[in-house]
């Protein structure tokens, strides 16, 4: 089983990517944040499998986000999101 997070300021998208999820068996989704800064915390701690990480957010990019994640040395898959 692969473990998850979803980053997405927007409630919304992040509720709707949550249920899909639900849908996949070999998926579990262990986090989901809508705050860019915690964001980071969340990824370093849980180092996921998968991150499903939103392009467009307030203050830190979905991009930043990685870059950062990255040179802490976590390579999970990434799928971006955008509305």
């Amino acid at each position: 089983m692969k473990t998850a997070i979803i980053i997405d300021d927007e409630i919304a998208g992040l509720k709707h990517l949550s249920r899909l999820l639900s849908f996949c068996e070999n998926v579990d989704l262990i986090a989901t944040n809508s705050v860019p800064e915690e964001a980071i915390d969340l990824i370093t701690k849980h180092k996921p499998d998968i991150l499903f990480l939103d392009i467009e957010m307030p203050r830190i990019s979905g991009f930043e986000i990685l870059e950062i994640t990255r040179n802490q040395g976590l390579r999970p898959h990434v799928i971006f999101t955008t509305a």
